[in-house]
């Protein structure tokens, strides 16, 4: 049976702001298959909307954890 789809919203803090943290982003979430969207805010955070499987979702929250090199 094939995971159901769910969605989330990470909202990422630090230096995450001219670093190339949302090309990072957007790279790991394609490569994984998720759709939606990633986006700096006003506060120096980065939002990212993320749409797919738990499992693939999970994996992506791996991602934002370890960030880029």
């Amino acid at each position: 049976m094939p995971d159901s789809q769910s969605a989330r919203i990470y909202v990422v803090c630090g230096r995450v702001q001219g670093v190339g943290f949302r090309y990072f982003v957007e790279r790991a979430a394609l490569g994984l298959g998720l759709t939606g969207y990633v986006k700096n805010r006003t506060d120096t955070t980065v939002e990212i909307y993320a749409a797919g499987s738990p499992g693939q979702l999970d994996e992506l929250e791996r991602h934002l954890w370890s960030g880029p090199s």
